[in-house]
Formats: C-alpha cells, structure tokens, sequence
C-alpha cells in the first residue's frame, strides 16, 4: 500500500461518511507514513460520528517505533465521541510513549469495547511507575496484553488498576513471564474477569500457594486457562481447595494442559477439586493433555469428573492404556459428549478395544458423541469398526487418521 493510497482511502472515508458500507478496516502488516496514519485516524474519527466502526487493524512492525501510533491515535481521538468498537494494534513495535497515546484513548474512548495489543514486547516496561491513580482501560471489555513481556511487578499494578474501572471481562495475559517471581496472579484478578487466559507465563506451584486463602475475586472466572506453565502436585491440594470452594463457583472451563501434573497431581485435582462441585456447579470442559496423568490419572478423569468435555491429549497412554480405560465406556457415558484421546501411541488393536464397547447397549443413557483417536494407529480393523458402531449410534463420530498407521 503506498502512501498516496492511504490518503486516498483516508479521503474517500471523510467524503461517504454515512453512506460508506466499510465498517471493518483490516490492514495490519502494512507500513503507513505519519501524516497518513494521522490524516486516517481522523477521517476514521469523523465518520463514526454517523456510522460506527466495527474494528480496525493497520500498521506495520515498525508503525510504534517511528511515531506513527502517536500520529494515528492522535487523529482518533480529538474528542471523546469516537465510535470504534475494536481496535487491534497487534505487533506494531510499541514504544512507552506510544502506549500512553492508546492508554488516553482508551480512557475516552467509552464505545472502545475490544483492545488488542499483544505482540509488543517492552511497551508496558514503564507501565507501574505511573503514581497518577487513573483508571486504565477504563471501558474495554475485551483486553489482549499476550506475549509483552509483562513481568509480575507490572502485572500486578495493571490488575489493581482494572479493578477500579470494573469494565474487563475477557484479559489475556498469556506468554508473560509473571511467574518468575511469586505472585498469585488468580487472586489478583479484578472480580469483573469472566475469561482469564494464563497459558505459559512461567506459573510454578508458589505462585498458587496462597490462592485459595485470597480467593475472594474469583467468583465470576467462567473459562481460566492455565496451560503450558510450571505446575506439579505441589500446588493441586491448594487449587483443588480453590475449585471446590464456592469462590470458584462460576468456572465452566479449565484448562491445566502442559503442566507436569502426573497421576498424582490428576488425582487429587480430579478428588478434591471437581467432584465436590457436585452436579449443580460441574464444569463443563476440562482439558488435561500433556499432564503426565497415566492411565490411571486418565480413567480417574473419565469416571468421575462428570465434564462434558475431555481432553486427554497427548498422554503417552499407550495401548495398555486404551485397554485399561476400555470398561469406562462400555455403553457409552453418562454426562461425556466429547473425549480426546489423541496422539497417545496406542496400537491399532487396542484402539479397536476401547472403541468396541461402544455397540453394546446398556441401561446408560449415553451423551457421548465424539472420541477422537487421531494420532494413534488406525487401519482396517478400526474402519470396520467405525461402520459398526454408526450402525448402533448413528451420528457418531470417531475421529481418526483414515488411512495411515501411527
């Protein structure tokens, strides 16, 4: 894109106004002049005065280094009508000073529901030397901070700062080095989150100990996503305390993937965390792939979590684990409809045990309606299989590597 056809669009969105039909403006990965980018964010600005934007991405990796951020939101924002409702400034080389243009536009930017700024490593490293007590992101909803190199210190002070505003319901702070210094991250976490995404921010088991003791945040947490950190059984008797409590109330989806938890972590995750949920508080999705659970981890999972979903990816079950977890779904399963039982190693024949269960009819009303054995060796055995059970229980799916042995 050059520069003459950013002015051009930058033209043609002041002139139609109104009558213009683009309310999504995608075009990240492009570099934009200053003056351009500015004469943008104010056309942009103008327009949404009769006809709110949906979202908008530009910029290339370089847009936040040369001044180009600052230029455009300062064209956004000369007053505090602008009606954007997602902004996406994704890996765009941001600098301190540019984050505090964004951070002023958002504190005016009352339609600005949805803030993307992940991807910009450093940007917030000044961010907890701010002793203004102003809200930040006052408005957003939806706040994407991945992969900025957010260390605990700095994490900290943007939770206590979100708190105060009471606007975020779905943050995601994943791919942040929080956990190298202890600080219990969960706890911190304003009591408006619904949504909060943890995935490898380098959590270890002391970054838990004190969770179920400060939980008092929590309640409104539906999805937490703690995967591809540093948790071992050390810290389950903790969480499992957390889970069952009625701080922990709301959660529907947990997912603990990637974490070395092992059959024993499993276990007293699965014993003392979400069987006393019971039926009115269960959860709906839990995923335990890469855990190291084992077989006997992964039939603990099956029999008693009461999930509708299960995940149990990648756990080198093998094919003595598959005849192992075979009885459990003899008949099907109760409260089951999705079980992942991928990439486990499993010989086609112990495949075909696991599965086979599935013809017999029993006094269980089945819910189940997907296993997924994809990544374990299949053939014609299991083909065959398969056939039969869509006899039995049409609507069925296995889903598998049709035609290849692994």
């Amino acid at each position: 894109v050059t520069e003459a056809n950013w002015v051009r669009l930058a033209a043609a969105i002041t002139k139609h106004g109104q009558a213009r039909h683009l309310k999504t403006l995608q075009a990240s990965g492009h570099a934009i002049g200053n003056s351009s980018a500015k004469a943008l964010g104010a056309a942009i600005h103008e327009s949404s005065k009769s006809a709110p934007w949906l979202l908008v991405a530009i910029g290339d990796n370089e847009m936040g280094v040369n001044g180009g951020i600052e230029d455009f939101v300062h064209g956004l924002s000369p007053g505090d009508n602008l009606q954007l409702a997602a902004l996406d400034l994704s890996f765009k080389g941001l600098s301190s000073s540019s984050l505090c243009s964004i951070l002023h536009l958002a504190s005016i930017g009352q339609f600005l529901e949805t803030l993307n700024l992940s991807r910009n490593p450093g940007c917030m490293k000044d961010l907890d030397k701010d002793d203004s007590n102003t809200k930040i992101f006052p408005f957003v909803e939806e706040l994407d901070l991945s992969a900025n190199e957010l260390a605990s210190n700095q994490a900290k002070f943007l939770l206590e700062r979100l708190s105060s505003s009471q606007s975020c319901r779905i943050l995601n702070l994943s791919n942040n080095p929080i956990g190298q210094t202890p600080f219990d991250v969960i706890s911190g976490c304003p009591s408006c989150v619904c949504e909060l995404n943890l995935s490898g921010c380098e959590i270890g088991d002391h970054c838990l100990l004190s969770l179920a003791a400060n939980s008092g945040n929590t309640n409104a947490i539906q999805s937490l996503d703690i995967s591809n950190n540093l948790l071992t059984v050390a810290s389950m008797e903790t969480f499992a305390k957390w889970l069952a409590s009625d701080s922990c109330s709301s959660l529907s989806t947990l997912n603990l993937s990637n974490n070395p938890l092992t059959k024993n972590g499993v276990e007293v995750l699965i014993q003392n965390g979400i069987v006393p949920r019971g039926a009115a508080r269960r959860l709906h999705t839990l995923d335990l792939g890469e855990t190291q659970c084992g077989a006997e981890g992964a039939l603990m999972a099956i029999e008693k979590s009461k999930v509708v979903s299960l995940r149990l990816f990648k756990n080198s079950l093998g094919s003595e684990g598959f005849v192992g977890l075979a009885p459990a779904l003899v008949g099907g399963h109760s409260s089951l409809e999705s079980l992942d039982l991928a990439a486990n190693g499993a010989e086609v024949g112990a495949v075909v045990t696991l599965l086979r269960g599935l013809i017999t009819v029993t006094e269980i009303k089945s819910k189940l309606k997907c296993v997924v054995v994809g990544g374990n060796q299949g053939g014609e055995e299991l083909e065959d299989l398969v056939k039969e059970i869509n006899k039995v229980r049409p609507g069925m799916d296995i889903a598998r590597d049709k035609g290849q042995n692994r």
